[in-house]
């Protein structure tokens, strides 16, 4: 049955959405009721898909090691997901189809991860995520989203905060040398320049190199 099949793991399926309700940081672990460490659902999917194991606790520094090829890269106790698309990204079968045998489904299925859950709105496990627009994302694909991210090593990473303050303070400078200007004409045009270079700082980095400068809350 299932649980011989995944070897008794066990995998941590709380997801938690940022303030504004959104999904975008996946928790890698969290402690059970004796402390011990339980991992996500992802991780462990992955570690067994894989044939490895993860550590009994996380690194000093939060990270978890995935076997010898894969660091799962944590800061603050979760990672920010690289989401490929919007909900239905990923392909969905419907269980009953599966079960019942009559279609063969091994072709789409093997050497794959599979994960099992609800997406009917009706259970209520459907939340936001940057992509989801007036959609919403149901909690095992979030998981099989941070999995993909897992897999192609895809981490968001970000300035530290010292380096955040310098930029707001940076921008600051800026609004107070273009409202020197005398001419409103110069003063415009200097802020459609800051602007521009603004959104480019914030969706170059983040298309080409996985870097989130966060120029816009939260």
């Amino acid at each position: 049955d299932l649980a011989a099949a995944s070897g008794g793991s066990i995998g941590l399926v709380g997801v938690r959405p940022d303030a504004d309700g959104v999904l975008r940081r996946y928790l890698p672990y969290g402690r059970d009721k004796d402390g011990n460490f339980v991992y996500g659902l992802a991780l462990v999917a992955i570690a067994q898909f894989n044939g490895t194991g993860l550590p009994a606790s996380p690194a000093p520094n939060g990270d978890v090691p995935i076997g010898p090829d894969l660091l799962v890269k944590v800061s603050g106790g979760q990672f920010l997901v690289n989401f490929p698309g919007p909900p239905g990204t990923h392909r969905t079968f419907v269980a009953r189809d599966v079960l019942k045998g009559e279609e063969d489904f091994s072709g789409r299925l093997r050497d794959k991860i599979v994960f099992i859950g609800v997406t009917d709105p009706s259970v209520e496990d459907m939340l936001p995520t940057p992509y989801s627009g007036t959609n919403r994302m149901a909690g095992v694909e979030f998981h099989a989203a941070a999995a993909d991210t897992l897999l192609r090593d895809s981490f968001i990473s970000s300035p530290p905060r010292h380096q955040v303050v310098l930029i707001v303070v940076a921008l600051g400078f800026g609004a107070i040398a273009l409202g020197r200007f005398v001419r409103p004409l110069f003063g415009f045009a200097g802020t459609a320049a800051m602007l521009a270079g603004l959104l480019g700082a914030w969706i170059g980095p983040f298309m080409w190199a996985d870097y989130f400068l966060p120029v816009t809350a939260p």
